[in-house]
C-alpha cells in the first residue's frame, strides 16, 4: 500500500544535487519519475526504485546515510524553511510532526515521551518501507537537527529500524546512535529530553512567520488522506481477503470506468495489475510476522489458490521464501548491535 502513496518530488532534486556534486553526468532519473513534466509528486515506488538505482551507480557508498547527510530545507520547500527558523527544537519537531503531510502520505511521525527520553516513531500502518528510504528518513532528521543547533556531534541514543541486521556493516552507530535495533515493529529516534530546549542557532521570526502562512495555505489545499490513490488502496486491503480484488470490482465500488483508473494511476507509472501485486506482498509481510498464521492461511488470505503460488509469487517479487523472509523478521526487543 505504502508503494503507491504520494511523496514530495523535490527529493529527487536531492539525489540530483548529489549526483552533480559528485559529477556523476551520466546518471538518469527519468525511467524512475512520473510520466508528466512535473516532478512535484512522485510515488513511495519510484523513490525507491531511484535510491536502487542511485546505490546500485555507487555500490562503495551508504547512500542513504550519504543523502541524508546532504539533504536541506531547499529540498523540502516551505516545511523545511519553517523547521530551521523556528525559535527552540521543540517548537522545530512540533511544526514537523503537524505539517508532515506536506512530505508524504504515509505513516505520520508521533513525538513521545519514554522512560525519561525523547523518541520519534513511524509505525507501519501503510506497510513497510524500504531500507535505504529508513535511512534517508533517520539521518536527514539528525542532520537537520545539527544544522538547527549547531551542533555537528549530536547524535541519537538509539535508533530503531524495522529492516534486518545489513549484511555488511553500514556505519550507523558512528554517524546515528551508539544503540541501533533492527527487526522492530517500528522506526524510531530516541533522543534525550534536554535536546528539546536547544536553541534554533538560524531562528529568523519574520521568515518563520511568513513559511507558517505558507505551509498552513498549503495544508488547507492539500487532499486527505482519503484522495484516490490511498482510497484505493485502502479498498484493496479489505477486498484482497475477501477474495474480490478484481478491477471490475474496485471499479464499480469508486464509481469510475476502468479506463478512469487507469488514467488515474498512470501519473504514478502504476497500474492495476502491479499495484495489486504491492499491495498483496505488503499484506503478505504483514501476515508472515503474525506468529498464529500458517503459510496456508496467509495464502488464501491473500487470494492465492494455491500455497506454492503464493510462494512463487513472495520468492520473485522479495527475493526469500515466505519461510526464510518469516525467520529473519522474527521480532526481537533484544535484536541490537
Amino acid at each position: 500500500m505504502l508503494a503507491a502513496l504520494p511523496m514530495h518530488g523535490g527529493l529527487v532534486r536531492l539525489v540530483q544535487d548529489w549526483l552533480d556534486s559528485v559529477d556523476d553526468v551520466t546518471a538518469d532519473l527519468s525511467p524512475y519519475l512520473p510520466s508528466t513534466s512535473s516532478v512535484s509528486v512522485i510515488t513511495f515506488q519510484q523513490w525507491w526504485g531511484i535510491l536502487d538505482y542511485v546505490q546500485r551507480r555507487h555500490p562503495d557508498r551508504s547512500m542513504g546515510l550519504v543523502l541524508g547527510q546532504f539533504v536541506t530545507p531547499e529540498h523540502l520547500g516551505a516545511l523545511g524553511h519553517l523547521v530551521v527558523t523556528s525559535e527552540t527544537l521543540a517548537e522545530a519537531l512540533q511544526a514537523f510532526q503537524y505539517h508532515q503531510r506536506l512530505l508524504h502520505d504515509g505513516d505520520r511521525v508521533e513525538v513521545l515521551l519514554r522512560d525519561g527520553q525523547l523518541m520519534l516513531r513511524w509505525s507501519k500502518e501503510y506497510g513497510a518501507s524500504q531500507r535505504l528510504s529508513d535511512e534517508v528518513l533517520i539521518m536527514g532528521l539528525l542532520s537537520f537537527i545539527r544544522i538547527m543547533t549547531g551542533r555537528t556531534e549530536l547524535m541519537a541514543t538509539e535508533v530503531h529500524f524495522t529492516f534486518s541486521e545489513p549484511d555488511i556493516s553500514v556505519g550507523y552507530e558512528s554517524v546515528l546512535a551508539p544503540v541501533v535495533f533492527y527487526q522492530q515493529h517500528f522506526t524510531a529516534m530516541v533522543f534525550p529530553l534536554n535536546f528539546l530546549s536547544f536553541p534554533v542557532s538560524c531562528h529568523d521570526p519574520a521568515l518563520h512567520w511568513r513559511m507558517q502562512q505558507q505551509v498552513d495555505s498549503m495544508l488547507a489545499v492539500l487532499p486527505e488522506t482519503s484522495s484516490f490513490a490511498t482510497r484505493l488502496c485502502q479498498l484493496l486491503l479489505k477486498a484482497i481477503p475477501r477474495g474480490c480484488a478484481t478491477q471490475v470490482w474496485v471499479c464499480r465500488q469508486l464509481h469510475v470506468s476502468e479506463r478512469t483508473l487507469f488514467r488515474r494511476l498512470q501519473p504514478f507509472g502504476l497500474t492495476f495489475k502491479r499495484l495489486l501485486l504491492e499491495t498483496r506482498m505488503q499484506l503478505a509481510q504483514s501476515y508472515l510476522c503474525e506468529a498464529d498464521l500458517s503459510l496456508a492461511e496467509i495464502a488464501l488470505l491473500l487470494g492465492y489458490s494455491e500455497q506454492s503460488a503464493f510462494t512463487r509469487a513472495f520468492k520473485r517479487q522479495v527475493g526469500l521464501t515466505p519461510t526464510e523472509y518469516q525467520r529473519r523478521q522474527v521480532y526481537s526487543p533484544v535484536g541490537k548491535r
